[in-house]
This record gives structure tokens, C-alpha cells and sequence, in this order.
């Protein structure tokens, strides 16, 4: 499975946040389950998303998250050793 880890901006910039209402919204809009997004302390959004994902609807997600977002970090896209 694919992780996505994203951080919100810090102090320093406070226009990025993504409430969990708002998290909820973007779900419903790209008809994706409220689950995919995890909205964290520390200005962490976990986004997890099942392998066997619409990607459509993943696509849709990624999309409105980024308004949202300062940086995003992929998880758990290795290879086994």
C-alpha cells in the first residue's frame, strides 16, 4: 500500500491548513471515502488510499489537497529488501 504523508505549513505561513471539515468536503466532492484522509496534529494529512483505488478519484483528492499544502511526502512505495 501507498502512504502519501503531507505538512501543512508552519507558523511561518499560515494560509495552508486543511481543517477536517474541510478534509470532509474534498471527500464527498470527489465521491471518495471520508477515511482516505486523516487530518493529524503538527500539520500532518495522512492520505491513504486502498491499492485498489479509483484513480479518478485519487486524482480528484490529490487535486484539491494540493490548495491546501505546502509539501508532500510518499510512504511506503518501496520494495521489500
Amino acid at each position: 500500500m501507498i502512504g502519501l504523508i503531507m505538512m501543512l505549513a508552519g507558523p511561518a505561513a499560515p494560509a495552508f491548513t486543511l481543517t477536517p471539515a474541510e478534509a470532509r468536503s474534498i471527500t464527498r466532492q470527489c465521491h471518495a471515502p471520508a477515511a482516505w484522509i486523516e487530518v493529524r496534529a503538527g500539520g500532518l494529512v495522512r492520505f491513504t488510499p486502498p491499492t485498489e483505488a479509483s484513480y479518478r478519484k485519487v486524482d480528484c483528492v490529490l487535486l484539491a489537497l494540493r490548495k491546501h499544502v505546502k509539501q508532500i511526502e510518499f510512504i511506503g512505495n518501496r520494495a521489500p529488501d
